[in-house]
């Protein structure tokens, strides 16, 4: 009876620090808060509307604070493109919120002004970028043509 006791507690042990490192692996966004460190620029986060940030296969989170940051960071290799899981882009009208690449619409505008002049913002619907560009102007660009 004392060594089944002993063995269920080490097996109790073993299957909670595997539950933590399984639960520690998720990838999932890290906030972009003002201050943070743009892993291209090595500035810190000025205007978090047009933060972005590159997700890692094994779950590493780069953040950037302008889309310019991100485009030069990928363009760089620094991560080889097979293994990025995600990139994702700051709601420009929910700075707390992320859209993915493949889901936003961009607007690139000078009136914008984001911290490292690419000027883009972007919005989870074509309604909102179309709202949005009626006020500052500029036009739509796809994530797709950025990045190359």
């Amino acid at each position: 009876m004392q060594h089944y006791k002993k063995v269920s507690k080490s097996l109790t042990l073993v299957c909670l620090f595997l539950l933590f490192i399984l639960s520690s692996c998720k990838t999932k966004p890290q906030p972009i808060k003002l201050g943070d460190s743009c892993s291209f620029c090595k500035m810190g986060v000025a205007d978090e509307r047009f933060g972005a940030e590159l997700i890692t296969q094994k779950g590493k989170a780069f953040k950037f604070d302008d889309v310019h940051c991100l485009i030069e960071f990928v363009k760089g290799n620094t991560v080889p493109k097979d293994q990025i899981k995600t990139i994702l882009f700051v709601d420009f009208e929910a700075p707390h919120e992320f859209i993915e690449s493949e889901n936003s619409f961009l607007l690139k505008s000078d009136s914008l002004r984001s911290p490292m002049g690419s000027n883009i913002s972007a919005y989870k619907s074509e309604a909102k970028l179309k709202e949005n560009q009626t006020k500052v102007g500029g036009e739509e660009v796809k994530w797709s043509s950025l990045d190359k």
